[in-house]
């Protein structure tokens, strides 16, 4: 048995940097990369794009979904997501619709890859998300969901149908509301762990900070804060919760971000809603903890299949020690 005073050696991989007790990602609009082949490279799949090209299943495939404006608040290039109701094109009014269907939902989002394992949270593990959004001044919504954030296991399976946390825009009674919301276990019903009023947000620029450890006993933290005044406007903290899912596949958890919202059964709810467009920027994933030092994965270092030794060099993977496969420690014994 290694002891921990091993374990906690900083590791260094050919064509990785080594930092204390993270692997991160980042993905940060430049205003000249293409949007979706960026947004790919950074470790995140665009639920709209048809695999890096122009969005091939909504009713207007030439149209972009997400871009990338100037931002004059930030200074600097932010990601536009959009989402339209009638949008008007020559003679033809457009309606998004969801993963090539326009039945009673909408979808605009990106999420994180399985394929990046530092962008996602197995049993056990700590990982934290921060990003910064603005909702637009107007916003309309209705008694049904408009997600723009949510915290889902992956696979098919039906335990992870539902997400298990989201940050979701809504009318709730006579006004407009920004909810936090768990969904303790598949079946049951949603719980509001934090609640506020939307029209403060509107307009402005929201850094988002949210970790969570995921586990059946897991801890969770959101911190939502105005980027000029520094004010916090929304906080929840967890520290016995249920953030796993019990499956025959794979239950990792994942961010995901954009626009998911309801247009009601028959699309009942249309009439409510207009053509929305959500700005985020700075995505970062920090995964890991203070206890522990391990690599930080480049978004744009190739996936070669090999394994590596504590020194860096690439080895058989049968030796006994701490391997580095994918940007995981593997602890081999014999």
């Amino acid at each position: 048995m290694l002891k921990a005073s091993i374990l906690s050696l900083a590791l260094v991989i050919p064509g990785f940097a080594a930092s204390s007790a993270e692997e991160r990602y980042s993905l940060t609009a430049d205003g000249k990369t293409d949007t979706y082949l960026l947004i790919s490279k950074s470790g995140f799949y665009a639920e709209t794009s048809g695999n890096q090209t122009p969005d091939d299943f909504m009713g207007h495939p030439e149209y972009h979904h997400i871009s990338q404006i100037f931002d004059n608040t930030l200074g600097k290039y932010a990601f536009a997501f959009d989402i339209h109701i009638d949008h008007k094109e020559g003679n033809n009014l457009i309606t998004d619709g969801n993963k090539g269907t326009l039945t009673d939902r909408q979808r605009n989002e990106i999420k994180c890859m399985s394929s990046r394992p530092a962008t996602v949270a197995e049993d056990g593990e700590t990982i934290t998300y921060r990003w910064k959004f603005m909702l637009p001044l107007g916003m309309q919504t209705t008694s049904a969901f408009c997600h723009i954030h949510q915290i889902k296991g992956m696979g098919d399976s039906e335990a992870v149908a539902h997400p298990v946390f989201t940050l979701t825009c809504r009318t709730a009674g006579n006004r407009q509301v920004l909810q936090l919301i768990n969904v303790p276990y598949e079946g049951s019903a949603n719980v509001t762990l934090s609640q506020i009023d939307l029209q403060p947000l509107l307009g402005r620029w929201i850094e988002a900070k949210e970790t969570l450890t995921v586990g059946h006993k897991g801890k969770y933290t959101l911190t939502l804060t105005d980027v000029e005044t520094g004010l916090t406007m929304m906080k929840a903290t967890e520290n016995d919760i249920e953030i796993w899912r019990d499956t025959d596949d794979r239950s990792t958890m994942r961010g995901k971000w954009g626009i998911y919202r309801s247009l009601g059964d028959k699309l009942s709810l249309k009439g409510q809603l207009r053509s929305e467009r959500i700005l985020f920027a700075d995505f970062e994933i920090t995964k890991g903890d203070n206890g522990s030092l391990v690599p930080v994965i480049h978004a744009t270092e190739p996936d070669n299949g090999a394994t590596y030794d504590i020194s860096g060099k690439i080895t058989d993977g049968y030796n006994a020690g701490i391997m580095i496969r994918k940007g995981k420690k593997i602890l081999k014994q014999h």
